[in-house]
């Protein structure tokens, strides 16, 4: 064999060999992405499952604090602000998680009336620190005195409700608290808060009982509890305050070194200084232990609070946030036995910090999962090896810290301290915040970068799609990941109403045609008008999407939209509905059939239409939403398909199923995708609704797990999503503003600001990329 031909026969088998080996190592590193992630909805489900609805007080109110290490209540069960606000969060947090069903909502709803009725003080304002069990306020050393980083856990929680449950008065609330803070902790000459504050509302502004009047923990979780209620009250003077502690967080509270100081003077002096190895040996060191947790936890919160005042990717945020975490790896990891240690002295004649406390407690362990899986995002090719101990660190977790048997987590390591295996899963001190806000963030991290990797693209469900279909479909196959069609609403009678308004703000139109076909049956040639304006749009260079708002099977046009389309079918006649031969099927069957006439006008025609019929489905709204499982809304959307492909040949349909953003709102729920999913064999692309400004990373990371890379797409939203929107959520392929929502939802500096970034397609680039 001649010497080129060899070598390049060993080239070419080097190359193939060494593309394997990368993707091995890919497929590898996304199998342990998935085992992690399910091994944290375990723990997590396990936890859960264990604390509620055992730890809530029927009698008194609010949640149990002693629960033993059998998850029995056990102990006096006096009640914290701190833990009762604790547990409002986890509840309310996961009920935005598993969206199945109304019940963490009401446990939160429960936590809530408490704080309501019973810590807040009617006298003097603010919350009360600490309680009996139904709820006398208890002295410490004599005296009441209320803290700020209690009110700021109200807050936090306060905050979460409201955003979970739209209940307005748990909003008013937090305001309340703030607005508490604001008058009796806030410091107008340094900045800042105070921590502790009498029960008349005076501000103990040197301190009290020995500690220093500012510490890095009130700062850190009033950062928290201000983040999460800007996120629902942007308020002016909030932003001042929010934008202030994260800026003396990080000008302020960063040591040379790298660790977060423990405590300050007014003036943000720090109240502590480096003491001698003697000192710590002989254990004459009673305050200043610098803390790894907080080091990890700050880093989050940092990161969270600059993303909420718009500073995404923020430079000097990352640094901070880097620099804390990096210093607790170098210094607080156990290279024996893993895990983080609880905390150490910085001292002046040694080159490291001296390790006083071993005891690696569960909310320290908690905290380091939360951040380095957070800087793996960021910063995954950092030397640090930010996912390397991620994983080294569940591994310890599972180990040490997690009760397997019981479930739950153990005071601390079991590895430092055995006796943990009989520690109480409750206390005061000790609930499931830190440990489900691990959990949850982890398992949602891990599943949208492991569904990132996998994309792919998939014909369409329609064997026989037209030409002009699969055209459409490959477009947003094109543009999945890099930018996002612009959309708009459309009723035949309004002539382009929204469009123009958005070309007289911006210059601009928009790129996709929405009609509705809810008054298909009206005369004169209500669908005919329908079907023409369809065509021109599509001749004119727009993408079509057509929807039905329809009656109920059982009623006649012309129908009323609270009665029919708004209106209910018992479980016998869903049942009728879905049986064929039934009085009911028949129905639907001649309704359905009026629309397929619709939609082959449009197939001949050539007009391809993203159709997205029981729009809504996990939702309470319309006569075919919340109907779960496989003979739910899933089997009609399936009937609907299976007629319109193999009956009438609509090979121009690319199909859409279109849920809710799935939410907790009192009376206005939407539950789960996944528990109407109709499945990937009948649906092309997956979207949902968005309004009331609710674009939770979650709505789109769930989606897109949901569509195993199929395309998804914003169906209908209220709100335009801000520029941090699109690029944290960067899968959306379309949105379609609402009827009439440029005006009512936005404002004309909103619209200016969607429609000029450089990832949302105008139908003037979209015709210039046909050319």
């Amino acid at each position: 064999m001649p010497r080129t031909l060899v070598a390049l026969v060993l080239f070419t088998l080097s190359f193939f060999s060494a593309l394997s080996l990368a993707q091995m190592a890919q497929t590898n590193s996304v199998m342990e992405r998935r085992t992690i992630a399910r091994e944290m909805r375990q723990a997590l489900d396990h936890e859960m499952g264990r604390w509620y609805p055992r730890a809530l007080d029927a009698t008194c109110g609010g949640f149990f604090s002693d629960i033993n290490e059998h998850w029995e209540v056990e102990g006096k069960q006096h009640k914290m602000i701190v833990t009762q606000a604790r547990h409002i969060w986890a509840a309310a947090n996961a009920a935005a998680f598993y969206e199945k069903d109304n019940t963490l909502r009401r446990i939160a709803a429960h936590g809530v009336e408490f704080l309501r009725s019973t810590m807040w003080d009617n006298q003097h304002g603010g919350f009360w620190t600490l309680v009996d069990r139904c709820g006398e306020p208890i002295q410490e050393s004599g005296r009441f005195i209320k803290r700020a980083d209690g009110n700021a856990y109200a807050i936090y929680a306060l905050a979460t409700y409201y955003r979970v449950s739209g209940d307005t008065a748990a909003l008013s609330l937090a305001r309340q608290t703030f607005r508490w803070l604001e008058m009796h902790s806030y410091d107008p000459t340094y900045g800042g808060y105070f921590q502790s504050i009498a029960e008349n509302g005076i501000a103990f502004e040197e301190g009290v009982d020995g500690s220093p009047p500012k510490d890095a923990s009130s700062c850190m979780h009033l950062l928290e509890g201000l983040t999460e209620l800007f996120r629902v009250w942007p308020d002016a003077v909030l932003r001042q305050r929010l934008s202030s502690l994260l800026r003396i967080m990080q000008e302020r509270m960063i040591a040379e070194k790298g660790y977060l100081t423990p405590s300050f003077h007014r003036d943000w002096r720090p109240a502590f200084s480096p003491v001698s190895t003697a000192d710590v040996r002989a254990e004459n060191i009673t305050s200043g232990l610098i803390s790894f947790g907080h080091c990890f936890e700050a880093a989050y919160l940092m990161i969270e609070a600059a993303e909420a005042l718009g500073l995404q990717d923020d430079s000097t945020t990352l640094h901070a946030a880097r620099t804390l975490v990096n210093y607790a790896l170098e210094n607080g990891w156990d290279h024996q036995h893993g895990g983080f240690l609880d905390g150490a002295h910085d001292v002046s004649d040694a080159s490291k910090p001296l390790l006083v406390r071993g005891t690696k407690q569960w909310w320290i362990q908690t905290e380091a999962l939360n951040a380095l899986l957070l800087l793996s995002e960021l910063f995954p090719t950092d030397g640090n090896r930010y996912y390397e101990r991620l994983c080294a660190q569940w591994e310890y977790c599972k180990r040490s810290v997690i009760d397997n048997e019981r479930g739950g987590w153990y005071w601390g390591g079991t590895d430092a301290a055995p006796e943990n295996v009989h520690s109480p899963k409750a206390s005061l001190w000790k609930a499931n915040y830190h440990t489900s806000r691990a959990l949850i963030n982890g398992i949602n991290a891990l599943k949208r970068r492991t569904v990132m990797e996998g994309l792919r693209r998939y014909e369409p469900v329609n064997p026989n799609a037209t030409p002009e279909a699969k055209a459409v479909l490959n477009y947003l196959y094109d543009v999945q990941g890099k930018k996002i069609i612009s959309g708009y609403m459309n009723f035949i009678q309004t002539a382009d109403e929204d469009a123009r308004r958005v070309q007289e703000l911006t210059g601009k139109l928009p790129a996709l045609w929405g009609c509705d076909l809810i008054d298909y049956y009206r005369s004169p040639g209500n669908a005919d008008s329908i079907v023409q304006e369809a065509y021109a749009k599509h001749k004119a260079g727009y993408l079509i999407t057509l929807m039905w708002h329809q009656g109920r099977p059982k009623d006649d046009p012309p129908y009323d939209w609270k009665e029919s389309i708004q209106g209910k079918l018992s479980d016998a006649e869903w049942q009728e509905l879905t049986t064929p031969g039934t009085l009911l099927h028949r129905r639907w069957l001649e309704e359905v059939d009026r629309i397929a006439e619709i939609l082959m006008k449009l197939k001949r025609l050539r007009v391809p239409v993203l159709w997205r019929p029981y729009h809504e489905p996990n939702g309470v709204w319309f006569w075919w939403g919340n109907r779960k499982g496989g003979n739910g809304s899933a089997k009609l959307f399936r009937m609907m398909f299976e007629r319109y492909v193999n009956d009438h040949h609509l090979d121009n349909l690319l199909w859409v199923w279109n849920a809710n953003a799935p939410r907790q709102l009192i009376d206005d729920e939407a539950y789960a995708y996944d528990d109407y999913f109709p499945g990937l064999d009948c649906v092309d692309v997956l979207a949902a609704d968005i309004y009331h400004n609710d674009y939770r990373q979650i709505h789109h990371d769930r989606l897109l797990e949901l569509s195993q890379g199929k395309p998804i797409a914003m169906g209908e939203i209220g709100e335009a999503p801000s520029a941090t929107i699109l690029s944290q959520q960067p899968m959306w392929t379309w949105f379609m503003m609402w009827y009439r929502s440029v005006d009512i939802h936005n404002t004309p500096e909103q619209i200016k600001e969607l429609y000029n970034n450089p990832r949302v397609i105008s139908h003037e680039e979209a015709v210039r990329r046909k050319e």
